[in-house]
């Protein structure tokens, strides 16, 4: 998991993660963060070991320097790449964008100290012409004519990976 923590000028990505090999052994980590333009902002190692048939939970920290805000309307993500080396070799990757917000709630919502009015919509995730589960395109382009009408705020009595990531795109 990614938690993202803002305070001042700074923020961070705490990132959790779990490892577990069949076998005792040893490897590197390597975190990188890109800002929405592609350009590496910045990049941490660290040495990881594992025992045989046990799961390790640890956790890496990458400070990012006057982090751009994400907001509704400018929707700013980082996409964080982990890398797992073992002798030199990958033997395991992960990708995953996140934005910097902190919401704050005092009768309107504050998304990083900025009151924001909520219009909100129901939306199903329900297609009887393509199927129960829709695809990333078909869900863009609702969430597009929902976000021109003006729409920030959808209520949902199921989601997917798709959809999260349209959403706070």
């Amino acid at each position: 998991s990614v938690i993202s923590k803002i305070s001042g000028s700074s923020g961070s990505f705490d990132i959790s993660y779990l490892l577990y090999s069949l076998k005792k052994s040893s490897g590197l980590l390597k975190v990188f963060v890109y800002d929405n333009k592609g350009e590496l902002v910045e990049s941490k190692e660290k040495n990881v070991s594992y025992k045989k048939k046990k799961i390790i939970k640890d956790n890496i920290v990458i400070d990012i320097k006057n982090p751009i805000l994400w907001s509704s309307d400018s929707p700013n993500l980082y996409t964080i790449k982990i890398e797992l080396y073992e002798n030199d070799s990958l033997v395991d990757n992960f990708e995953i964008r996140k934005g910097f917000r902190e919401l704050k709630y005092d009768k309107l919502i504050e998304i990083n100290d900025k009151k924001t009015n909520l219009l909100a919509t129901p939306y199903e995730l329900s297609y009887p012409n393509i199927s129960a589960y829709t695809n990333y395109n078909v869900i863009y382009r609702d969430i597009f004519k929902l976000k021109k009408a003006g729409i920030n705020t959808i209520k949902l009595s199921s989601f997917t990976k798709d959809l999260l990531e349209v959403c706070q795109d």
